[in-house]
């Protein structure tokens, strides 16, 4: 019996080590920073920082899967100052192995998982974390290499991810659902006949 609740709990436990989730519908969950990505990683193009800012800002997307309008969407925050980037001058961080920014982590640590995203572009990304040194800039995270780093708002068209904190209802999956329901049947069995 203590090796059969051993195997339910470590299949448990196993499987909620995951960062990344696909919730279905379009979108993916990170269950450690608590955040939601939109899976399409290029519904906009690619643009000048406020207009991205303003595209995330006004983005409202209908979940047919839960039936409900999420509109709180914004552009990905950038850690200032960051001290797990590969470089630091006078309070600024970049270079790589960020980890402190949204997307830097979605890279650095989720990176296995980014093929669960649909269309993620090989180029620059803006976030919404201007650049405190110049206000004329923005921090920005390249998918292609991992670099975290800064651009001229308007001089530059880099592409924009869609995030927003919080989870999205999980859809309880009927494979699933069949397997924890013969979880709790094996453990009510294994409690009876040890009875």
């Amino acid at each position: 019996m203590k090796r059969i609740i051993g195997v339910i709990l470590l299949f448990v436990m196993g499987s909620a080590q995951a960062a990344l989730v696909d919730r279905g519908g379009g979108f993916i969950y990170d269950d450690v920073l608590d955040v939601t990505w939109l899976q399409d990683a290029n519904v906009n193009g690619a643009d000048t920082w406020a207009n991205q800012v303003a595209w995330a800002d006004g983005l409202s997307v209908y979940d047919a899967v839960r039936d409900v309008t999420y509109d709180d969407w914004r552009l990905a925050t950038a850690l200032q100052p960051d001290s797990s980037c590969s470089l630091q001058s006078g309070g600024d961080s970049y270079g790589f192995g960020c980890t402190g920014s949204e997307m830097g982590h979605l890279y650095n640590v989720d990176g296995g998982q980014l093929g669960l995203f649909a269309n993620l572009q090989s180029g620059y990304y803006w976030s919404g974390t201007e650049y405190a040194t110049n206000t004329n800039g923005a921090w920005s995270f390249n998918f292609n290499s991992g670099l975290q780093s800064h651009y001229n708002k308007s001089d530059n068209l880099l592409y924009a991810l869609a995030v927003r904190s919080g989870d999205v209802a999980a859809v309880p999956v009927p494979a699933a659902v069949w397997l924890f329901g013969s979880a709790l049947g094996l453990l009510g069995w294994a409690r009876r006949k040890a009875a």
